[in-house]
């Protein structure tokens, strides 16, 4: 019995020392393709915070999110939860069944189109942001940026995020190839690109990240990491990844060739 269990130990942990292996050759491949570029300057303004609608996507956790709302709210005007299908229902969201991820990115989009803003900022309850670095992502918002040029902005990232989403600290904004789903702010001439995500197709919503970036390249506007700020997103969330990823790949052959094109020359680590 004893020799079993050791076994046993033994062979978990040597899986989970390939896996670990895995995760960090994707970090290197990632960061062996990516060149950090500031944004340049071009007609920098600041924005009108009164374009944007933010929008916390919730699911059983309802101290996070109202915890969120109370921050964003002392900076933006226009702050709502979207609840999908939580256990307890808080009468102060926008409650539905549960819609998954997309489900949650189609009603955030059409919150914003309902609303007529220009720019939807997202962010999942399960994200962690301090006091600290709110204060500093607010303070991009009341400076002059080059809005002009951006299509999805989002803060840098610690925890499970993308190699380039971390924080260069360049102590500027970042170019990078597309931004994580977890935390962004989008334009809506991008967002109307892939608003409605078919939920029949990607009900688990992987994959809208990098159409965020091709549709953002299309319009010759670029995905920008804030790298004076950062979140933090826990390893322990998301979906259960064959499941998520077999929808992805599925959702990616309804947008033809240039997407496919896009992710060899611009994401050449994916498997697609």
């Amino acid at each position: 019995m004893i020799a079993k269990l050791k076994q046993f130990v033994k062979k978990q942990f040597q899986e989970k020392s390939q896996n670990n292996s895995a995760e960090l050759s994707l970090a290197e491949k990632q960061k062996a393709a990516y060149v950090p570029t500031i944004l340049p300057s071009k007609n920098p303004y600041i924005i009108d915070k009164d374009d944007i609608q933010v929008s916390i996507v919730n699911y059983n956790l309802n101290s996070a999110s109202n915890k969120l709302k109370k921050l964003f709210s002392t900076q933006f005007n226009f702050v709502e939860v979207i609840d999908s299908g939580s256990k307890e229902k808080d009468p102060g969201f926008i409650l539905f069944d549960n819609i998954y991820y997309s489900g949650l990115f189609n009603e955030s989009v059409k919150l914003t189109q309902k609303n007529n803003k220009k720019w939807l900022f997202l962010i999942c309850s399960d994200v962690e942001l301090t006091p600290e670095n709110f204060s500093k992502l607010s303070t991009t918002f009341q400076l002059p940026q080059s809005w002009e040029s951006i299509g999805v902005y989002a803060p840098s990232s610690t925890g499970r995020s993308h190699q380039f989403c971390k924080n260069y600290q360049t102590n500027n904004l970042r170019i990078v190839p597309m931004v994580e789903g977890f935390c962004f702010m989008a334009h809506m001439d991008v967002l109307k690109e892939i608003y409605p995500v078919d939920s029949t197709v990607n009900l688990l919503g992987w994959g809208i990240d990098v159409l965020k970036g091709y549709f953002t390249h299309q319009q010759n506007r670029y995905c920008v990491i804030d790298d004076t700020c950062e979140v933090h997103h826990p390893d322990d969330c998301g979906y259960e990844n064959i499941q998520a990823d077999q929808q992805m790949i599925q959702y990616f052959q309804t947008f033809g060739d240039g997407l496919k094109q896009y992710i060899h020359k611009e994401l050449p680590w994916m498997n697609y």
